[in-house]
């Protein structure tokens, strides 16, 4: 077995997904543990990075420290000194990230985390302590918002450059604490050489599962329903109508007699699995949802291929055979016609490529 180099703690799983997805785009060998049970058969694969979904964006601080405790006993086991760890944190602060950040440094040497939630290229920047920008409804005092015990560090960050330049030499004892900008900025540190690679949305049907109700999401569904030539098909409280979902399709999740998430997730993760025979890529929104779908399948250990947009990985699953290729997508990535691109990649329109 192989030491990986990184270590991500992620707190659902479209962001392990986003934030392992710059080091598959450089062609380093990148696991993913669906959840906590996982951990074992992920690292049996010897990857050189591993992410590892916590599943504690809606839970207690208690029980999301537990869990971070438990990720970061298991995944000592394969650390070495020079390993790095990274906590994965939403890029808006939702979450009990304190919780998980007091989890992770009971198991390990902690002395000081580099907190930085930024992601310039989706338009989120972090100015004199505060997160701004895209998809940012008020300025967010990220130190205040955050509140760790373990002493912060909270730079700015306005481009990739600052990125780069807070990882470019790191103290022993940091916890890097933040999102995918910080992730893609790592990545770039410690595999300066690796050319990046393409991958692309396989010709063929597509399937669409849509849990997520955030803002950024429904603008997406709306321009591929306007643009697509798209009919969506609705799952009020996540109920899939049987039948409907044939060949191509777009499954939406809305709001019915006020189921509450988990219900809603598992009811459409159900249904969707009941159509992924036919379809050669399945698109799933919302980390909730993914989990929920990727649970239905019998997935527990994903493969990440590299990403088809920014902050939208390619997977395949390891442990599980005949199932179509996967891309995630967190509710608030990606611009108006991101579903729209990859609707039309699949039928053989132009599209997205990562290269």
């Amino acid at each position: 077995m192989s030491f990986p180099s990184v270590v991500l703690i992620a707190d659902d799983l479209t962001g392990a997904l986003d934030s392992i997805a710059p080091f598959s785009a450089l062609g380093v060998g990148s696991v993913v543990s669906v959840a906590l049970a996982h951990i074992d058969a992920a690292l049996s694969l010897s990857p050189e990075v591993i992410s590892v979904n916590l599943g504690t964006r809606e839970l207690p601080p208690e029980e999301a420290r537990r869990r971070a405790e438990a990720a970061a006993l298991a995944l000592r086991q394969v650390a070495t000194p020079e390993t790095i760890w990274f906590k994965k944190i939403d890029s808006r602060l939702k979450g009990p990230i304190a919780a998980e950040v007091a989890g992770i440094a009971a198991v390990l040497p902690v002395s000081r985390a580099l907190l930085c939630p930024a992601i310039p290229e989706l338009g989120r920047r972090v100015s004199q302590g505060l997160l701004r920008g895209n998809g940012i409804s008020r300025d967010l005092p990220v130190a205040q918002t955050v509140a760790m015990d373990l002493p912060c560090d909270v730079p700015d960050a306005d481009s990739d450059g600052d990125l780069d330049q807070m990882v470019a030499n790191l103290s022993p004892g940091t916890l890097l604490t933040g999102a995918r900008g910080l992730s893609a900025a790592l990545a770039r540190r410690l595999y300066p050489a690796r050319k990046p690679i393409d991958a692309t949305v396989r010709r063929g049907t597509i399937g669409i599962a849509v849990g997520s109700r955030d803002p950024v999401t429904l603008a997406q569904v709306e321009t591929l329903v306007a643009q697509g030539g798209c009919r969506p098909i609705v799952a009020p409280d996540g109920q899939v109508p049987e039948g409907k979902a044939r060949g191509s399709f777009l499954v939406q999740a809305t709001q019915g007699s006020g189921a509450d998430g988990p219900v809603v997730a598992a009811r459409l993760a159900n249904g969707v699995a009941q159509c992924v025979a036919d379809v050669d890529t399945l698109v799933v929104t919302g980390g909730e949802t993914a989990a929920a779908v990727l649970a239905a399948l019998g997935v527990g250990v994903l493969r990440v291929q590299g990403e088809v947009m920014p902050g939208l990985p390619l997977c395949r699953a390891a442990d599980t055979t005949g199932l179509p290729d996967l891309i995630t997508k967190s509710g608030g990535f990606g611009p108006p016609d991101t579903l729209l691109r990859l609707w039309q990649a699949a039928h053989h329109s132009e599209g997205p490529t990562a290269g």
